[in-house]
């Protein structure tokens, strides 16, 4: 019996074989765009999602209150997570995390690591970063120790084992020790360290758990189970675009302070770039021997910024033309399909003396008012998406008055069908009608 089936699915799809290619060759196309669009979903969603823990680990955030507005920070001050561990029992470990830049040296070997944070003891029992080798509980908790990821241990050491080996720090050739390998950070993960350094365990960093002046260091709280996580919020007392445009402009303080500094910017002209750049780096070496140079443009790390709504446009622009392709494959054979159902029909108003022009509106007209119940859906659906994404960033375009971009869309819409269907449209126009009248 399925062999049956078999037999006649198979004949009629090499009976109407322009109608089985198009059917097939769109559903392919629809299912393989679906299913990147879903694993592309899949993976934004995921972010952070592999901490067993992830449900009671929440980020310390600073609102610093003023007469005429209130400030918003990502980061805390370094006394904050200690004070709060010691005064509201519902946190159950606390962990802080300062990503930065540092000279590593290691023999003749020296290289500016970019990718490297100073954290707590308590990272690796907070953050499901899982060790290769080494003791999570232990493994940052003495001065000067350092967790390496695997790409970092085969860079620093190649294929020896880096367990115990000693790398020189910053400028002071300070000797630390590597007491851990860690598998490399998913690329699903915010923080994306190669290099961990016990940053809060040295000497004097007792005056570092009182700070209450200094905001740099992120800090998160591990809470106990079953703990109100809104209510321990309300115990506290903590209420230009250097960031993107999603966020609004903040008032920003500077303090001179020499020996805080680890950057130096330089406006440069464009006239021979490569000539002025070599002469800031045969000056920088000449003062700076010890330190290797580097540099980067400040519009490239504004780039960096708007990076993902950049990827995000692509993926969408690659996604609406291949939407755009599937419903024309779609619209051609619905067309193919109309004329020859009214195959009979159309010799007949040619020999009643029906015009080339008229038939070919009698048939894409029917077509048209497909279109354009399509679009009287899509637009308010396309506004509430577009507005709700819009309200991402604090400064953007009014979506009232881009009225003319769904205006646009329609007319596009229209010429796009009319292109895909004029071709069977006029075929069937312009043919005999005396084949036509004697088709089946």
């Amino acid at each position: 019996m399925i062999k049956n089936y078999l037999r006649v699915a198979l004949r009629n799809l090499w009976r109407h074989k322009g109608f089985s290619f198009l059917n097939i060759m769109g559903l392919t196309i629809g299912m393989s765009a679906c299913f990147l669009i879903f694993l592309y979903v899949k993976f934004e969603l995921s972010y952070d999602d592999f901490h067993s823990k992830g449900d009671r680990i929440y980020r310390i955030v600073t609102d610093i209150v003023n007469p005429s507005e209130t400030l918003h920070f990502s980061v805390a001050a370094p006394a904050m997570p200690v004070a709060a561990k010691r005064d509201f029992p519902e946190i159950e470990k606390t962990v802080r995390f300062d990503p930065g830049s540092i000279l590593v040296r290691r023999g003749d070997v020296k290289i500016q690591e970019d990718n490297m944070a100073f954290a707590d003891s308590t990272f690796f029992e907070i953050f499901d970063f899982p060790l290769l080798k080494g003791n999570p509980v232990t493994a940052l908790r003495d001065p000067y120790s350092v967790v390496l990821s695997e790409t970092a241990a085969k860079k620093y050491f190649g294929t020896a084992d880096p367990m115990g080996q000693h790398l020189l720090l910053t400028d002071q050739s300070n000797p630390a020790t590597v007491t851990g390998i860690m598998k490399d950070m998913p690329e699903n993960s915010e923080l994306k360290e190669d290099m961990l350094v016990a940053g809060y365990s040295g000497p004097g960093d007792s005056s570092r758990d009182k700070n209450w002046g200094g905001f740099g260091d992120f800090s998160y709280f591990l809470l106990k189970p079953n703990s109100n996580a809104h209510a321990l919020e309300k115990k506290f007392p903590e209420d230009f675009h250097y960031q993107s445009l999603q966020q609004i402009i903040r008032p920003l303080s500077m303090r001179i302070e020499p020996d805080g500094c680890d950057q130096i910017s330089v406006k440069v002209g464009m006239t021979d770039l490569k000539k002025t750049i070599a002469g800031i780096e045969k000056a920088w070496r000449t003062t700076i021997p010890y330190r290797p140079f580097s540099y980067f443009f400040v519009d490239e790390m504004f780039d960096r910024q708007y990076r993902a709504e950049d990827r995000f446009g692509k993926l969408f622009l690659y996604f609406a033309v291949l939407a755009i392709f599937i419903s024309c494959l779609g619209l051609l054979g619905l067309a193919s399909y109309s004329t020859v159902q009214r195959t009979k029909e159309i010799g007949v108003r040619k020999v009643l003396g029906a015009s080339v022009g008229g038939i070919v509106g009698l048939l894409s007209k029917d077509f048209l008012w497909l279109v354009g119940i399509a679009f009287v859906v899509a637009t308010p659906v396309s506004f509430f998406l577009m507005k709700g994404w819009l309200e991402g960033f604090a400064y953007r375009i009014n979506i009232f008055s881009a009225w003319w971009i769904f205006a646009a869309g329609g007319l596009a819409a229209v010429a796009i069908a009319m292109l895909t269907i004029s071709f069977q449209a006029v075929r069937a126009a312009v043919a005999n009608p005396v084949v036509s009248l004697r088709s089946e």
